[in-house]
């Protein structure tokens, strides 16, 4: 067995920043992102005798996957009393995805919007003693090698294959300091 996966990946990027204070100790942030995500893997695999190989295409698989994600963040912070410290936050991501496997003739299309608040406050009691609590929504989404429904050969005896119906997983972070 012979296997060549060739893979582009062309990634485009968008951010504007802004922030502005807002009163004394105050600030307000504002966070706009779009990024598109372009792979094209097209795994061929050769199979037969040394120096007589042939393209196998059961176990061959040319995939392309586009991914955008237009997002739009806001943070507002600041002082709260004389030694608290207090932050929110708030991320909106509209995501729209295509995973095709042109050998297989299958699509998988997700398009989902999601929100991602978080929140940060921290007191400084003394010099010494200081409690802080935070807590964030996240995504981390499937990589592109994962999404492709491919077979390939790690080893004469290993295979590894994607799946094109991975979602994104999502955590829910808690963090109490002393």
């Amino acid at each position: 067995l012979v296997t060549q996966m060739p893979t582009n990946i062309d990634i485009l990027t968008f951010k504007i920043d802004y922030g502005k204070p807002l009163w004394e100790g105050w600030k307000f942030d504002i966070d706009v992102k779009s990024s598109t995500v372009e792979s094209d893997n097209n795994l061929t695999l050769e199979s037969g005798p040394v120096g007589d190989l042939e393209p196998d295409p059961e176990l061959s698989n040319h995939f392309r996957y586009t991914e955008q994600v237009q997002a739009a963040y806001f943070n507002v912070g600041g002082s709260l009393f004389e030694n608290t410290e207090l932050q929110l936050g708030l991320r909106a991501e509209q995501t729209n995805s295509l995973g095709h496997s042109l050998t297989l003739n299958q699509e998988v299309e997700r398009e989902y919007l999601d929100f991602f608040p978080s929140f940060f406050i921290s007191n400084q009691f003394s010099e010494k003693h200081q409690l802080n609590f935070s807590y964030s929504y996240r995504i981390d989404r499937p990589n592109y090698q994962n999404l492709n429904p491919a077979r390939w050969y790690l080893d004469p005896f290993s295979i590894q294959r994607g799946n094109p119906f991975l979602n994104p997983q999502y955590t829910h972070a808690l963090e109490l300091q002393y």
